[in-house]
Parts: structure tokens; C-alpha cells; sequence
């Protein structure tokens, strides 16, 4: 006796399946419609970035970052460049494996010294953790400058960088913590754990 075949059943509200080809189809329809604009787009100096814009902007304005300059973080970050300022010789990071990079600004000793005092004092115990300090530069108050040379020969636990050291440039030092941690030797066979002195303030 021969079982009649079911009927086919309506498809379900959620197919994986049918989802995916419509992503699929969606991307190459959005890449055509890309690439055929694309030309078009170039003649017309479409604003792609800041530096294009031909039009009055007007948008709020970022203390040091009008929309006339460069937003190609490569002329800041400078790759292929050593843009470490400060002397890091003293650091011994051959034998780190762990290694704490706390965003530190560059006029709040204070915080520094807090994390110095709590849980930087245990990784002292285990030659292969190091927590350093990453800041910036300012140049137009030498007296500080000077404060941060003297807490480096003190602490040895900064690495300061060459950009300006202000809350509207923590994209530059995010990014150049990240140059730091790539040039460094051994990266590759060491862990990293970054974040900003503020997060123990609490």
C-alpha cells in the first residue's frame, strides 16, 4: 500500500534560506548600482570627505577640527614612522605576554598615580605583565612636558607619542596605541587589554 505524498507545505515567516538570497541578490544589485553612479559621483565631487565640500557648512564645528583640514588619519598617525617621543628603552617588553595600555591624559598624574597604586601594583608580581601609560604631546606648555620626562625616569610606565594630546584627538590616540602595540617586538605572541585611565574612577 502506497502512502500519498504530502502536500507541500507554505513556507515558514523566517527562512534562513530565502534570507540569504536576498542579501546576496541586495549586495550585487547595491555594487551595480555602485559602480555604474561611481564615475558620475567623481565628476560631480560628490563630498565624500570634508576636503570636497564646496557648499558653506553648516554643522557644528569640533574645537581643532574645522571642515577645511585633512581628515586622513594616516598624515597623524604617520605609519612606517617611529612617532614615539618619549625615552622607552626602560620598558622590557621582550618577556611581556600580557600587556595593559591605559589612555592616559597627558595632565592628570593624579590618575596615574591611582592606577600605579592599585591594580598595577599586583601585575609587578609577574615579570610578564606591564601596564604602561599612552600619551600624548603639549607642546605649548613645556613646564608640563617637563613633569611628564621626570614621572618617566620615575616610573618608567609612559610612552608618550607624537599628536596633541586633547579629548578631541582620542580617535589619534586610540589609533596610535594600536601603533604602538603592532611595532612593537614579539606582538604577535603577546595579548593586549586597552582602555582609558577613567575607567577605575569610579
Amino acid at each position: 500500500m502506497t502512502l500519498p505524498s504530502p502536500p507541500p507545505s507554505a513556507p515558514s515567516p523566517f527562512d534562513p534560506s530565502l534570507l540569504l538570497s536576498s542579501l546576496f541578490l541586495l549586495r550585487h544589485q547595491q555594487q551595480d548600482t555602485l559602480t555604474a553612479v561611481a564615475p558620475a559621483l567623481a565628476d560631480a565631487r560628490f563630498p565624500f570627505t570634508f576636503d570636497r565640500v564646496e557648499q558653506p557648512y553648516h554643522f557644528s564645528v569640533i574645537e581643532g577640527w574645522p571642515p577645511e583640514r585633512d581628515r586622513d588619519l594616516s598624515k597623524y598617525i604617520r605609519p612606517g614612522e617611529n612617532t614615539v617621543v618619549s625615552d622607552t628603552g626602560c620598558l622590557r617588553l621582550q618577556r611581556v605576554r600580557l600587556l595593559i595600555v591605559v589612555k592616559s591624559s597627558i595632565d592628570d598624574p593624579a590618575q596615574r598615580d591611582a592606577t600605579r597604586e592599585t591594580y598595577a601594583t599586583y601585575t609587578r608580581q609577574f615579570a610578564e605583565v606591564k601596564v604602561i601609560n599612552l600619551l600624548g604631546r603639549r607642546p605649548d606648555q613645556p613646564e608640563l612636558e617637563q613633569q611628564v620626562v621626570e614621572e618617566q625616569k620615575r616610573f618608567c610606565d609612559i610612552v608618550q607619542m607624537d599628536f596633541i594630546d586633547h579629548y578631541n584627538n582620542l580617535t589619534l590616540k586610540s589609533v596610535s596605541a594600536l601603533k604602538f602595540v603592532l611595532s612593537s617586538r614579539r606582538a604577535h605572541r603577546r595579548d593586549t587589554i586597552f582602555h582609558t585611565s577613567e575607567f577605575f574612577q569610579q
